[in-house]
């Protein structure tokens, strides 16, 4: 098999069904094998994929298990020499898979790559980014970055590649979840996704044990998709929202310490509440 192409699924059923379209076109002239992992939809994805793709290996979970989980079951029945994974969102453009594939294949010490992602409108979407410092947390999630608004600037801008116009190719620290390729070996030596990790900091925490453990992550500017984004994410409103600080805090823990992430736990209240204030005032003038 040349390629599994995973797929997580969650109420998404008219994007899930273009992006695997797209995905079948992508991997023509192919061995490759199309994983939909759906995560308890109730909008018809499941019936629409026996359906319309009956080629595609469904696992069907009962509830929402979330990015991490889901993934990892994906992970679990691929046998593919690359793995691919992609959000039900993301159609990719022709000529993507043979760039990513290409490159991986020339390229030993690279372990994972990712591709150029625009909006539906052609907007681009700035991803990837280095690792997440402890500071950068602090400035950027808690009342702090209000104080220190000019150091939190720069810190967000050297996190995010600010500089960098995304057309070029180039090594990164973490590349996005949503659209990802590896190889069978690299997965096999990184280890799957850590489901302390719900939904958020999932794909930073691969990337980082992907640098450990002495592979490069790269931005291929060739590689390009067109990216709904937060397809299924806003579906869960304020239980997003909460799941996003918990993860924050996991990661924290995991690479600083306990009691650096209890601190900034307590330091992130202000913002938690000032978020769900936000969605509460945006609820009502939607209603008005």
């Amino acid at each position: 098999m040349d390629l599994s192409l995973c797929i997580l699924s969650f109420n998404t059923c008219a994007d899930l069904e273009n992006t695997l379209r797209a995905a079948r076109a992508a991997v023509h002239g192919l061995a490759a094998e199309l994983i939909v992992v759906d995560n308890g939809s109730r909008d018809g994805s499941v019936a629409m994929l026996r359906e319309e793709f009956p080629e595609a290996r469904l696992v069907e979970n009962p509830e929402n298990r979330f990015f991490s989980a889901a993934t990892n079951q994906a992970l679990a029945i691929a046998t593919g020499r690359y793995i691919l994974n992609l959000n039900s969102d993301v159609t990719l453009l022709p000529g993507a898979v043979e760039e990513m594939t290409g490159y991986l294949g020339f390229h030993s010490d690279v372990g994972a790559v990712t591709g150029r992602m625009t909006y539906p409108d052609g907007q681009l979407q700035r991803t990837c980014a280095q690792f997440s410092s402890f500071p950068y947390f602090l400035l950027e999630h808690t009342f702090l970055g209000l104080i220190l608004n000019g150091r939190a600037r720069k810190l967000r801008q050297a996190t995010r590649y600010a500089e960098w116009d995304r057309s070029t190719a180039r090594q990164v620290d973490v590349l996005p979840g949503s659209f990802i390729m590896t190889r069978r070996e690299v997965l096999l030596s990184v280890g799957s996704h850590d489901e302390r990790f719900r939904l958020y900091f999932s794909d930073d925490d691969w990337c980082n044990r992907l640098s450990r453990a002495g592979f490069r992550a790269v931005y291929l500017p060739t590689a390009c998709g067109i990216h709904q984004e937060g397809a299924s994410t806003r579906q869960l409103g304020r239980l997003a929202r909460r799941i996003f600080f918990e993860d924050m805090i996991a990661y924290a823990a995991k690479y600083f310490g306990r009691w650096p992430a209890r601190w900034l736990w307590l330091l992130c209240w202000p913002s938690r509440l000032g978020r769900e204030l936000k969605a509460t005032l945006n609820r009502t003038e939607r209603r008005t």
